[in-house]
């Protein structure tokens, strides 16, 4: 009986641990894209841009003004 319950709890894990990776992944993804177009927006070039997208990522495009 114990063996039957590690082996759903294995084959759980292993379903919801890949949606979980996808989902945090997306976003991260999502976050670049926004900061990417709201510091090009501003014109900006080289040293000036990095330092304007690092700023976003940190603070999140919500947060970026």
């Amino acid at each position: 009986m114990k063996l039957k319950s590690v082996i759903l709890l294995a084959v759980g894990l292993s379903l919801v641990a890949p949606t979980l990776t996808w989902a945090t992944t997306r976003n991260v993804l999502q976050t670049r894209h926004e900061c990417r177009d709201l510091v090009k927006a501003k014109g900006l070039k080289g040293a000036a841009w990095s330092a304007e997208y690092a700023r976003c990522i940190e603070v999140g495009p919500a947060d970026y003004k």
